[in-house]
């Protein structure tokens, strides 16, 4: 990440007094360095797993040279506003992905707001080591139990498993936002609530947030400007997002981006049809239909996370279809390799 942040501001040098006009899809490459290497380094070290926050740096530094293509960064920074942008620890591990002319402003201008600070921070703990722990210690506690053997049960515990990853993402995101006011920067928020959205897209619009944005200017805009398709821009902008979680480019992850992909595009299908009867409703219906909405969006979402992070999928399917005596004994190393995989994800 050293080397990368060393090339880059080479690269600004040249730009600023080399007279070099470099030209935009040079620039573009350059960005992606370290996101090639990130994958490159996944294959090559495997089991070791890639170094802190190079997912983040990686987005960060891409964001920073793609706008750089574009012409929308005023002017070309200094060392010390380039190197803190790229390595601001609050944000380096998890989040969020801030823009650079947004992060520049916020710095400069920003005062310390200690009560809004301890407040976030304390939010985070409160999610990462209640709420994220009671969840993740109950959803491993069935397995290890071998009480996983019945629907309900599977349900109950995928049910765990999705609170569990929204309140761990979240509160990491508190406590880089709140450790950040105390130094006077405001960072963005990164979660409105997307475990109460009513849809696919309101879902994107509120989980992760910088993330979403970030694929959205530079994936999404981007490929229907160039194809004027909307199934091609939306599937290439998850087929991003599934290549770009993991140590490495992972199968388990590239099929969640075309689930989320597909999920979405069926969305936008539907959505007149479904807008205008949301519309036709009273106020008494109406709710009900939001609820029933909920209901749906968030088994989807129960699907997207818990299904593509359970490492033996087959023992999920036998669990539904079987009763509590027929699955004990033959899904009792599911219920240890699960409750392993949550633990060693602390």
């Amino acid at each position: 990440m050293l080397a990368c942040g060393a090339m880059g501001f080479g690269i600004l040098l040249l730009k600023e007094f080399g007279n070099w006009r470099m030209p935009p899809w040079l620039l573009v490459i350059a960005g992606l360095v370290p996101l090639f290497f990130l994958k490159l380094g996944g294959h090559l070290a495997e089991g070791f797993g890639p170094p802190l926050g190079v997912g983040i740096f990686s987005l960060v530094f891409a964001s920073f040279f793609f706008d750089l293509a574009r012409g929308t960064i005023s002017r070309v920074p200094r060392l010390s506003e380039f190197a803190l942008y790229l390595f601001y620890f609050p944000k380096f591990y998890s989040g969020p992905v801030e823009r650079f002319e947004v992060f520049r402003e916020r710095f400069a201008a920003g005062r310390p707001r200690i009560r809004a600070g301890l407040y976030l921070v304390a939010l985070g703990i409160f999610r990462k080591f209640a709420l994220a722990g009671i969840a993740m210690r109950a959803s491993a506690a069935f397995f290890l139990a071998g009480r996983m053997s019945t629907a309900p049960i599977t349900v109950l515990a995928a049910y765990l498993y999705v609170i569990e990853l929204y309140c761990n993402f979240a509160a990491y995101t508190d406590f880089a936002r709140g450790i950040s006011h105390l130094f006077g920067v405001e960072l963005s928020r990164n979660f409105r609530f997307p475990l109460l959205a009513r849809n696919p897209q309101e879902f994107w619009q509120c989980w992760n947030i910088s993330f979403s944005t970030w694929l959205r200017d530079y994936i999404t805009f981007p490929s229907f400007a160039r194809t004027r398709r909307a199934w091609i821009s939306i599937f290439a902008t998850f087929i991003v997002m599934g290549a770009w979680n993991g140590n490495s480019i992972e199968p388990k992850y590239l099929s969640m981006g075309l689930f989320a992909g597909a999920s979405l595009f069926a969305y936008y299908l539907v959505k007149p049809l479904w807008v205008d009867l949301r519309g036709k409703l009273s106020s008494s219906a109406g709710v009900a239909f939001d609820g029933i909405s909920w209901f749906l969006t968030f088994h989807w979402i129960v699907i997207l996370f818990f299904w593509h992070h359970v490492p033996d999928h087959g023992f999920l399917l036998e669990s539904v279809r079987t009763d509590r005596k027929s699955t004990r004994l033959n899904s009792s190393h599911g219920y240890i390799s699960y409750a392993v995989f949550c633990l060693k994800k602390k």
